[in-house]
C-alpha cells in the first residue's frame, strides 16, 4: 500500500492577516512620525516652546589622563530657550524630509505587497517600484541625514555652552545605502524573473 501524501502549508508564506498587519503597521509609523517630525514642531513653535538639541564636545577629566584611560567626547542636550523663526523653519524642514521619504518608501512597499498578493510578483512595474526604493535608501536618505544634521548645528549656533569647545562629528548612513543596493540588486532579479515572465506568455 502506497504511502498516502498530506497537505502542507508553507509557515513562512505571506497571508492575507499578514498583508493587513503590514499596513497597520506602515499607517502608525507613518502617522507617528507625521505628529513627531511636522505637527510636533509646528505646535511647539506656536506655543513658543524651547528646542533640544544634541550637542558633542571634548571633554577633559585629569584623573583619567593620569592613570591612562582613554575617553572620548561627551554628549549634552542643549536648551535652546528662544530659537529664531529660521532656526525653527530649518528644523521644520528637516522633519518634512524625512517624513516625505518615510510616506514615499511606505507607498512603494504597499504597491509591491498588493502586486505580490496578487499573484504578480515579476511585473515590470514592480521592477521600476525597486528601483524607486533604492534611489530613495542610497539617495534621499543621506540627503535627509544631512539636512537634520546641519539642522541641528543650526541651533547650536549663537547659544551660550559655557566654554565647550564643539567637536566635529559626521557619519554616514551605512545601513539605509547597504540595504538600498540590495534592493537594487534585487529590482535586476526581478528584471530577469520578468523577462522569463513574458517568454512564458509568449508560449501560451
Amino acid at each position: 500500500m502506497g504511502e498516502q501524501r498530506t497537505g502542507s502549508k508553507d509557515r513562512l508564506a505571506f497571508t492575507k492577516s499578514d498583508r493587513i498587519g503590514l499596513t497597520a503597521l506602515l499607517f502608525l509609523v507613518n502617522g507617528s512620525a507625521i505628529v513627531g517630525w511636522v505637527v510636533g514642531p509646528i505646535l511647539s513653535w506656536l506655543k513658543g516652546d524651547p528646542l533640544w538639541t544634541p550637542f558633542i564636545s571634548k571633554v577633559t577629566v585629569p584623573a583619567l589622563d593620569a592613570a591612562g584611560v582613554p575617553y572620548s567626547a561627551a554628549t549634552y542636550d542643549i536648551r535652546v530657550a528662544s530659537p529664531t523663526a529660521g532656526q525653527r523653519i530649518f528644523g521644520l524642514v528637516a522633519g518634512l524630509l524625512w517624513a516625505a521619504v518615510l510616506i514615499a518608501g511606505s507607498l512603494i512597499v504597499a504597491r509591491l505587497m498588493r502586486s505580490i498578493a496578487e499573484g504578480n510578483a515579476f511585473d515590470r512595474a514592480n521592477v521600476g517600484r525597486l528601483r524607486w526604493l533604492a534611489a530613495l535608501l542610497i539617495g534621499a536618505v543621506p540627503v535627509a541625514y544631512v539636512v537634520d544634521l546641519f539642522a541641528r548645528g543650526a541651533l547650536v549656533t549663537g547659544a551660550e555652552l559655557g566654554g565647550l569647545p564643539p567637536t566635529a562629528s559626521i557619519s554616514i548612513p551605512w545601513l539605509p545605502i547597504v540595504a538600498g543596493m540590495v534592493v537594487a540588486l534585487i529590482a535586476q532579479a526581478f528584471v530577469a524573473g520578468a523577462a522569463l515572465r513574458d517568454d512564458v506568455d509568449g508560449l501560451v
